[in-house]
């Protein structure tokens, strides 16, 4: 007997309301890989967009759902959480969206340093990356 998980997280990135990256539709994401995006930083726009949502089959609507922003490092994941401070969480009952202005992103914290979109639950797994952003 074969036995297999049945549930799937996915999410999704959108830039300025268009998206750039669904994880249920890209054959190389899997379920751990988050999508990077790199900012050119002389086209970037005060109106530019980040929004992100994760989704889960086994959805809890009765869970407190939190996105942060924290500075990234490529090689070490989270190195610094203080970001939290400086941008507003998200807090919800039950999967929404996410949406903040890439310059905020960029200007909180320690500016220039590359920054991560994460998502977790309560109760659930510690927090999971879903968007690497890298400013140049």
């Amino acid at each position: 007997m074969t036995s297999f998980i049945d549930f799937m997280d996915y999410w999704t990135v959108k830039i300025n309301g268009k998206i750039v990256f669904d994880s249920s539709k890209d054959s190389k994401a899997g379920s751990n890989t988050a999508f990077h995006y790199t900012v050119i930083l002389n086209k970037l726009s005060p109106l530019d967009t980040i929004e992100v949502e994760y989704i889960t089959d086994t959805r809890c609507f009765d869970c407190v759902c939190t996105y942060f922003i924290s500075e990234h490092n490529e090689n070490n994941g989270i190195t610094s959480n203080n970001l939290q401070t400086y941008l507003k969480e998200q807090k919800s009952l039950g999967e929404k969206p996410y949406k903040i202005s890439l310059s905020d992103i960029y200007y909180a914290g320690t500016k220039g340093i590359n920054k991560a979109v994460y998502y977790y639950t309560v109760n659930g797994p510690g927090p999971k990356e879903l968007c690497y952003i890298n400013f140049k």
